[in-house]
């Protein structure tokens, strides 16, 4: 933050200030996070009435006071106005209800992201997921877990949460978690069924495409089929026919009325995962990349460095160059990268060839189209996605060295960012 110009606490000690970077922000106690609230890091101005406060521009916001039910008062000097940002009190809602039940075998963890889903029309507000009561057979990971609000036809997602039973416990366990904005709350309770591992053998398959269901089969009958993740795969609970609805992994899992359980771990589309390992190299030395997704291929665009097909990158000239990991599958090829750059380690002058790479986005803020502005030396060409304030990607594109031009008017309003295949991030705002 730049300098502060006004400063206040709210009825929580949750506390509120303008800064010099014409924002206004908000600082949990109880968790430490610090969110905006209103106006622009990047811009003043005038603007967003009536909309998201966070979309608005302040222009040298000099004071700030919240009021009994919330509402944000800040003395907008550059303008000469006071604007109010409304603070809406809707509670959280669970997406999927107060009460839930999942059904899982014995040893086997089970995300919790999606089940614990909230929605609300408290745009802008942080969402705060915290474990009231724990299970008695298992433990849960990755709370307290935060997400944005993000308004009216949205949901808030608790990434990362995880529901662990006790490696040798099967019947039933319970929990209970809240989730608040800061002014009400919601609290559901969750029941689990474990069952214990007697497997049949399912066979069917292991990969579904988006477009093709996939039919699995138990030795067992009788039983009742469910899936962990329906954001990636649904099933047919007699039937057992999966239908793709995202891409990524997710377990099947097949319950006997006899108490017994099976599973298995299937590939919804076609993922390449993540690269990890270091971004920068050597000229001359070797760094090895990783991908958890397996029977992939390495590949390089660039002639600055090779990579080998177990991902060992060797540096060959200063510069940079795209890393790429390709997996193919029989619903197609998916492909990820990661921009390495190559350095002169040798001396500790000036390399005769410049490492800077240079990106820009504009007009910002933009309403139809936006200009990116891919400037690599090496003459690289690389891929570029963007991406809204919850992660989700709305485009992924060819980024070629000089100018690329994006059309953005199907974009709702909100901020955006526009992500190459390294470490380049540029923030703008649709309007």
């Amino acid at each position: 933050m730049g300098n502060i110009y006004g400063i206040c606490c709210d009825g929580s000690g949750d506390i509120y200030c303008c800064d010099i970077s014409c924002a206004c922000r908000k600082i949990s106690v109880s968790t430490g996070m610090i969110n905006t609230v209103a106006g622009s890091l990047s811009m003043d101005g005038y603007g967003g009435d009536g909309a998201n406060s966070v979309n608005g521009l302040l222009n040298w916001p000099y004071g700030v006071f919240v009021d009994g039910t919330g509402n944000i008062l800040i003395a907008d000097q550059g303008n000469n106005r006071v604007r109010v940002a409304l603070q809406l009190t809707s509670s959280p809602v669970f997406v999927y209800g107060n009460g839930q039940t999942i059904d899982i075998c014995q040893g086997v963890s089970h995300p919790l992201d999606y089940q614990l889903a909230v929605g609300g029309m408290d745009a802008g507000s942080t969402e705060i997921w915290t474990v009231v009561t724990p299970p008695a057979h298992g433990a849960l990971a990755g709370f307290p877990a935060a997400a944005l609000s993000h308004g009216v036809d949205t949901v808030s997602i608790p990434r990362g949460t995880v529901y662990s039973p006790t490696a040798s416990y099967s019947g039933i366990d319970s929990f209970q978690v809240r989730v608040s904005n800061g002014f009400s709350s919601s609290l559901v309770t969750v029941y689990v069924s474990i069952g214990a591992n007697s497997p049949g053998t399912i066979s069917g398959g292991s990969i579904v495409c988006l477009d093709s269901p996939l039919a699995l089969n138990d030795a067992v009958t009788g039983g009742v089929w469910s899936s962990s993740n329906n954001n990636i795969a649904t099933i047919d609970p007699v039937g057992g026919l999966v239908t793709a609805t995202g891409n990524g992994t997710d377990t099947i899992f097949y319950y006997m009325y006899s108490g017994g359980c099976d599973y298995s771990v299937i590939t919804a589309g076609v993922v390449a995962g993540n690269i990890s390992g270091s971004n920068t190299v050597c000229a001359g030395s070797e760094i090895t990349l990783a991908d958890p997704v397996p029977g992939g291929t390495w590949s390089a665009t660039g002639s600055d460095a090779s990579v080998s097909a177990s991902g060992v990158v060797t540096g060959l000239y200063p510069g940079a160059t795209a890393i790429e990991y390709s997996v193919t599958n029989a619903c197609g090829t998916a492909t990820t990268e990661q921009v390495v750059t190559i350095t002169d380690c040798t001396t500790t002058g000036i390399s005769s060839r410049p490492l800077v790479i240079a990106l820009n986005v504009y007009p910002n803020p933009a309403s139809s189209v936006v200009d990116v502005q891919w400037t690599d030396p090496a003459g690289s060409n690389a891929s570029v996605a963007i991406t809204d304030i919850t992660g989700r990607e709305l485009y992924r594109g060819a980024l070629v060295a000089g100018n690329t031009q994006i059309d953005i008017s199907s974009f709702p309003a909100g901020v955006y960012f526009v992500k190459t295949g390294g470490t380049e991030v540029k923030k703008f705002i649709k309007e």
